[in-house]
């Protein structure tokens, strides 16, 4: 089945006929300057909604592109906080148990010191 592309010749021709129609209008509104004006604003008040749109496009995508980047260095981010937390979370964990263990030692030193008891105190591991 055929395409349906213009022949070699048809698009010359559509070249050729395009040139020395913006000779022509290139010729005209040299010589009739409120014609050139007219085209001018014409072509303007065409042109500005396509430019508002493409605009308005390049924008979203730039914002959606910029936004991704921001989410892959957030994911990143997010990797190296969960680490940070799981290692503050040990070190909570081994200071709470420090703790715990001070209390004991000093609730025993001060019944030591209350009942007058001698004695040696110590930390059985095991």
């Amino acid at each position: 089945m055929r395409t349906a592309e213009p022949s070699r010749g048809r698009l010359m021709a559509i070249c050729f006929v395009l040139l020395v129609t913006s000779l022509f209008l290139t010729s005209y509104s040299a010589r009739n300057q409120w014609m050139a004006n007219m085209g001018s604003v014409l072509l303007g008040e065409i042109a500005h909604p396509i430019q508002r749109f493409a605009r308005g496009t390049s924008q979203t995508v730039e914002n959606l592109w910029t936004g991704y980047i921001y989410l892959k260095g957030v994911g990143q981010e997010n990797e190296s906080l969960k680490l940070r937390l799981s290692v503050l979370e040990s070190d909570n964990s081994r200071l709470r148990e420090v703790e715990q263990e001070v209390e004991r030692l000093r609730s025993l030193v001060q019944g030591a010191e209350q009942s007058q008891v001698s004695g040696i105190v110590a930390d059985v591991i095991g």
